[in-house]
């Protein structure tokens, strides 16, 4: 099973927040003899009915020392994971989860910013504090 991100609970509350619910935690990728894990995947409807179904990867950015290696395995992971899902012709948006303030961290490196940017992630930014959402980036 994979670890928990230590910034997964605040995160998950926001998605709640917002009307998300649970469908799956973690969401199982089959490939060959090994499975991955995203973090969750989340639902939101109106009166009962599925509307959207989104699969989410958190990456907590706990640290500017370790931005890079944490960016460097998270868009692995992310790109991973999007493989998987279109080779199983899944069509489930993915998107990576931040800290609001880990990705204005980030982006102040131009280097990065189009890094990001030119990768096309998907990014939902979190208020760790409040437990909000405080954009979605596509």
């Amino acid at each position: 099973m994979p670890a928990l991100d230590k910034c997964e609970p605040q995160v998950l509350n926001a998605f709640r927040r917002d009307g998300w619910q649970v469908v799956a935690k973690p969401f199982v990728l089959s490939t060959q003899n090994r499975n991955v894990y995203a973090d969750f995947s989340l639902q939101r409807g109106n009166n009962g009915t599925r509307e959207q179904i989104i699969v989410v990867e958190v990456k907590c950015f706990t640290t500017p020392e370790q931005d890079f290696a944490e960016l460097y395995g998270a868009v692995g992971q992310y790109r991973f994971y999007r493989q998987l899902l279109n080779s199983k012709h899944l069509d489930l948006p993915l998107f990576l989860a931040i800290p609001e303030h880990a990705y204005h961290r980030l982006i102040d490196n131009e280097d990065i910013r189009l890094f990001i940017q030119n990768s096309h992630i998907k990014l939902v930014l979190v208020d760790l504090e409040q437990e909000v959402i405080v954009k979605w980036i596509r």
